[in-house]
């Protein structure tokens, strides 16, 4: 092959202002399609809930089921947009070490189920009643506040069964197998409805969220939705946005996923994919002598080993001494005859995945407030939950820089706030809705 250099790969990772800005008119134009029912791409689903007064009380149960590590929690909502959680727990679906896997195909919806109520159970006082707000952060076709059928699994989750339930059904059945009589599943919402909740509580301004974690979707208040004549909260689905610039590595990826085709713009953006998209790029870039030209990359670096907590350790000691990415990689993938060549090439590719996330994502945004506010004349806020835009190094401010690019004269018009757990927070402020 010809020689694959960084310039080669900074040229093709390029994503100019103006690419961006139309990548922003194609997800307004599948936001509009989406309301009307006409886009296959954005599913635009109806969440049956608006945001919060601020002024909701009582304690209440949260089930945050949004990826591997499920979360559940009591908070108690105080009014005057104040809260405090009283317990929490969290577990994971998979371990490998205790011998589980309930994302598997092998394993069945009651049996998820079952395992998820028995987790609620140790958490609740049986002298207690408690409304339970259920985060269940996958696409899902609601028919009310407490009515939602799982469309499909995203993610790479298998689990049989679960496909074309209603979701609140199989929790309360779930309930009371494992004779817990006193929690009722009062609403199910979407991780990043359950992030708009939470910072509406607290800032009425707020009007858009979005995850940005394992996963990727955004959430937004549509004032004209065909639903109600109230403003509602609609789920996008954004992660499933396919009018993005793809490259070969995408391309790659996408290929070898569970759902080719399927949440492309998820695979650009998300935790669950940057870090394999950083191999298959230094997979090339080893070929041509460019990087780590004492090993052979295809035997040290596996598929889908490398992490995007390796990515920012990477990136935080971007510049500086590089002693510790050298101590990481001896660790965890046993390359010793690491240069300072090979250190730079290796930030570099790391720093251009984090930053065409961030711009990718930045651009949907500048499409949702294309769609709600054209000519920006209000403020708004959007809030961000997820441990890419939390924890990746420099990821938070790539993103307020892009949004700042997109929106020039109008950026102060928009505000970026973080919604810690956001998720979990806001499933009981959906309940303490009802």
């Amino acid at each position: 092959m010809s020689a694959y250099t960084i310039e080669v790969l900074e040229n093709e990772m390029a994503l100019s202002l103006s690419t961006l800005k139309k990548m922003a008119d194609g997800f307004e134009q599948e936001m509009v399609q989406g309301l009307a029912g006409e886009s296959r791409i954005l599913k635009m689903l109806s969440t049956y809930i608006g945001r919060p007064t601020g002024d909701e009380k009582g304690i209440y149960a949260a089930l945050d089921f949004g990826g591997t590590n499920v979360r559940v929690m009591l908070v108690e909502l105080r009014g005057a947009g104040n809260y405090e959680v009283l317990k929490k727990v969290s577990f994971p679906l998979r371990d490998s070490c205790a011998g589980y896997d309930y994302t598997s195909s092998c394993v069945t919806c009651e049996d998820l189920f079952a395992f998820i109520a028995r987790k609620i159970k140790m958490l609740i006082d049986d002298n207690e009643t408690y409304r339970l707000g259920h985060t269940f952060s996958f696409p899902c076709k609601s028919r009310g506040l407490n009515e939602a059928y799982l469309i499909n699994w995203t993610k790479e989750f298998e689990t049989s069964g679960v496909e074309g339930r209603d979701i609140g059904i199989a929790l309360q059945e779930a309930l009371e197998l494992e004779n817990v009589h006193n929690v009722k599943p009062s609403a199910i919402i979407n991780d990043t409805v359950g992030t708009l909740l939470t910072a509406a509580y607290q800032e009425q301004d707020c009007d858009i969220a979005t995850v940005l974690g394992t996963g990727h979707n955004t959430c937004y208040v549509e004032r004209n939705n065909p639903w109600s004549i109230n403003p509602m909260i609609v789920n996008i689905e954004a992660g499933n946005f396919n009018r993005v610039p793809q490259m070969k590595y995408d391309l790659l990826l996408d290929e070898a996923s569970e759902r080719p085709g399927e949440q492309l713009l998820e695979k650009m953006v998300s935790g669950r994919y940057l870090g394999e998209l950083v191999r298959l790029m230094l997979l090339d870039l080893n070929e041509s002598g460019a990087i780590f030209a004492e090993y052979n990359l295809k035997n040290v670096i596996r598929n889908e080993t490398l992490t995007t907590a390796d990515i920012s350790t990477v990136l935080e000691n971007e510049g500086q001494e590089s002693s510790v990415v050298i101590n990481m990689l001896k660790e965890r993938y046993s390359l010793n005859a690491v240069s300072v060549e090979d250190i730079k090439v290796l930030q570099t590719v790391c720093r251009l995945v984090r930053n065409r996330s961030a711009r990718l994502a930045a651009a949907t945004y500048l499409g949702i407030l294309q769609h709600i506010d054209a000519q920006l004349m209000a403020e708004h806020i959007i809030a961000v939950d997820g441990t890419l835009y939390e924890k990746m190094f420099g990821y938070a401010q790539e993103l307020k820089a892009a949004l700042q690019e997109l929106l020039e004269k109008k950026n102060n018009k928009i505000g970026l706030i973080m919604a810690k757990d956001g998720s979990g927070i806001g499933a009981a402020i959906a309940a303490g809705m009802v």
